[in-house]
């Protein structure tokens, strides 16, 4: 069976032949190479033209309007026509012989395949394998684990996935925002539930490239980037929020996808409170939006979870929450308690 790769491209032209020469020179050469510039600024585009004269396999398409990961991802996917879909950002690249690798377990017609990836930074780390044997998983196991996921990240480049379930996400999600976070976690939790057969394969595939400073991870910690990452996670819910209810499922399972993004959020606000003048002005309305997104409950789960991290931020609940929130609510008598147990130990 045949592989379509999409690569959407954004500002990466340092990172971009590497990302191309290891997709074209593919020891399984039945493939499909769709590239999606989504109005990269730069020499993106004569990278890839100078590639696609070289091959004739790449498909390349550009967008006039940037419409971020989710919507270049969207794109490349409509326009493949191979019933398996691998997504390769620009910036990484995968080994020779993966789509070779999947190629072998295509036969049992899986609805997704689970591979191995590295991440590349200055350290030596140990690559990331499948934890557990999909094959072996219910549907509902399935949809189960994709939900509940911990220590294991919500990628989508891990995945060899299929056009036709991926199609049917597009469609039901309808997605016009601009999502430039946890777009995978929005895209897999809704794929998921259309998984009936998975399979997971014990080879490394895919080379995270951490080592890049401009890629939406490394992004510089500012006020207006956590406004940002903050407002769209709100988008992510929602649509989350709106999936499960069309769909008639437990929220006990949402429950966990919000506790995980609270998570996420929460721990990346340890880099903005570096800068405490700038944080301390904003401080009252991002915490606010915050319970109000991910749920007063959540937030205390959190914060009961790793008090020693959190004294700035609860500081600032305690100041504000005559303001914003009832004195009785459960969630502040556990701050007290837990900010005045802080600054006994640190006496």
């Amino acid at each position: 069976m045949q592989i379509s790769i999409i690569i959407p491209v954004y500002n990466t032209e340092k990172y971009l032949p590497k990302c191309l020469e290891s997709v074209i020179n593919q020891t399984y050469k039945d493939i499909e190479i769709i590239v999606v510039n989504d109005c990269s600024s730069g020499n993106c585009e004569e990278i890839v033209k100078s590639y696609q004269e070289q091959d004739d396999r790449i498909i390349y398409l550009k967008h006039h309007v940037n419409k971020g990961l989710f919507g270049a991802r969207e794109t490349g996917v409509k326009k493949s026509s191979y019933e398996y879909i691998l997504h390769v950002d620009s910036d990484d690249w995968i080994e020779l012989d993966i789509c070779e690798k999947l190629q072998e377990s295509i036969n049992y017609s899986p609805d997704l395949i689970e591979f191995g990836f590295q991440i590349i930074d200055d350290s030596l780390q140990e690559p990331d394998m499948p934890k557990i044997d999909l094959l072996q998983c219910s549907q509902q196991e399935l949809f189960t684990r994709f939900i509940t996921l911990q220590n294991e990240p919500w990628f989508v480049w891990r995945y060899l996935l299929k056009r036709d379930i991926a199609l049917k996400v597009y469609e039901e999600l309808q997605i016009k925002d601009h999502i430039i976070i946890h777009e995978d976690v929005l895209f897999l939790i809704s794929y998921s539930y259309y998984i009936t057969k998975a399979i997971s394969v014990a080879v490394v595939g895919y080379n995270y490239n951490w080592n890049n400073m401009n890629s939406a991870m490394r992004e510089k910690r500012t006020v207006e980037v956590l406004q940002k990452e903050l407002n769209v996670t709100s988008v992510v819910i929602s649509h989350l929020e709106h999936f499960f209810d069309i769909h008639q499922l437990d929220n006990k399972l949402l429950f966990h996808i919000k506790y995980n993004l609270c998570k996420s959020f929460l721990g990346n606000l340890q880099f903005y409170e570096r800068d405490q003048k700038t944080m301390n002005s904003i401080m009252d309305s991002i915490l606010k939006q915050s319970i109000d997104i991910f749920g007063s409950d959540i937030f205390t789960l959190f914060i009961v979870a790793k008090p020693e991290l959190l004294p700035n931020w609860i500081r600032t609940l305690l100041k504000i929450q005559d303001q914003f929130f009832p004195k009785d609510q459960a969630l502040f008598k556990v701050l007290k308690k837990i900010y005045y147990k802080i600054k006994r130990l640190k006496k």
